[in-house]
């Protein structure tokens, strides 16, 4: 019990071994929120039945879930078959940290003769600091780096490294270390660059 503390110091991550994979292996969805700027995204829920149902309540449970509210779709009523948005709204975006955030949405529908079914839903949420499109041009970059430095016949050590590093900070969605090995990888070919300049 009590709090586990040890918490606040960045970095880390790491540990949880399989086990903490294994809860995101039942995520049927992702959505990226820009830290700071969005707190709204949706996730769809489908009526299985063919008789109409009403969306009388959702719940949300996993990280920070008392700071997620539900703001649309609670109370639509859904044709059998159909399909509608529901809208989910972080309203302490501050108490997300970055990173890879997993969320249950239990929504209970009911028909009109009362009987009610709960569907689980489960998302990641995924908090950024620096936006997937800025990673992307970063990657961009950094190939045209390492062509150049390729071409002039210098060493590609580190800069491979620094490249094979921000290759699997963008598979996991860790666009801020992606951003500082980008920086690094940039100041050994900008060097490199003004070193066959003056030559």
């Amino acid at each position: 019990g009590g709090s586990d503390g040890g918490d606040s110091s960045g970095g880390g991550g790491g540990g949880g071994g399989g086990g903490a994979q294994d809860k995101f292996s039942r995520s049927e969805g992702t959505f990226e929120l820009l830290n700071g700027e969005e707190n709204k995204f949706y996730f769809a829920v489908e009526n299985t039945e063919n008789k109409t149902r009403t969306i009388v309540d959702v719940f949300v449970k996993g990280d920070n879930a008392e700071y997620v509210s539900i703001v649309g779709g609670v109370g639509k009523s859904l044709a059998g078959g159909g399909k509608l948005n529901i809208t989910v709204e972080i309203n302490a975006p501050a108490y997300f940290n970055s990173g890879k955030h997993l969320l249950q949405f239990d929504v209970v529908m009911k028909d009109s003769a009362g009987t009610s079914e709960t569907i689980q839903k489960f998302l990641t949420l995924y908090i950024l600091d620096v936006p997937r499109s800025a990673a992307d041009s970063m990657r961009v970059s950094a190939s045209e780096y390492l062509a150049w430095m390729g071409e002039n016949g210098l060493m590609m050590g580190a800069v491979n490294g620094y490249f094979s590093s921000m290759e699997s900070d963008y598979s996991a969605v860790e666009f801020s270390s992606l951003q500082e090995n980008f920086l690094e990888l940039e100041k050994i070919v900008l060097g490199a660059q003004e070193f066959i300049e003056i030559n």
